[in-house]
C-alpha cells in the first residue's frame, strides 16, 4: 500500500542548491539576525517577492504597464524602447528613495528587536 506519511512541517520543503559563498554569508547573517539558516533564506525571499510585486505595481501606476516583458536575446529590437520623460523619472527616483528608505529603517528596527 502506497500511503502518504504525515510532514512533520506545516510548510512544503525544498531541496536547495547554492554555492558554497553564498551559504556561507547567508550563515552570516542569519548568525547577527539570531535566526536560523532556514529562517533566514525564508525572510529574505519574502523580502524579495514583496519588493518584486511593489516594482510591478510601481510600473503600473507610473507607466501604466500591466505586464513587463523581459528583454531577452529572443524579442531584444521587437518593442519599442521606452523612453521616460523628466517628471517619470523623477517619480521614479523618488519612490526608489522611499522603498530604500523603508528597507533600511526596517532592518534597523528587526536589528534592535533582536
Amino acid at each position: 500500500m502506497n500511503e502518504k506519511k504525515a510532514r512533520p512541517y506545516k510548510n512544503p520543503q525544498i531541496n536547495l542548491r547554492i554555492p558554497e559563498e553564498l551559504k556561507n554569508r547567508i550563515q552570516r547573517v542569519a548568525n547577527v539576525n539570531n535566526r536560523s539558516m532556514n529562517a533566514e533564506i525564508v525572510n529574505m525571499l519574502e523580502n524579495s517577492v514583496k519588493n518584486a510585486e511593489i516594482d510591478l505595481e510601481l510600473y503600473k501606476k507610473i507607466f501604466g504597464w500591466d505586464v513587463i516583458t523581459p528583454l531577452t536575446p529572443e524579442n531584444f529590437g521587437e518593442e519599442e524602447i521606452y523612453t521616460f520623460t523628466e517628471s517619470e523619472l523623477e517619480k521614479y527616483i523618488e519612490i526608489e528613495i522611499e522603498k530604500f528608505k523603508i528597507s533600511f529603517l526596517t532592518s534597523i528596527h528587526k536589528s534592535k528587536i533582536n
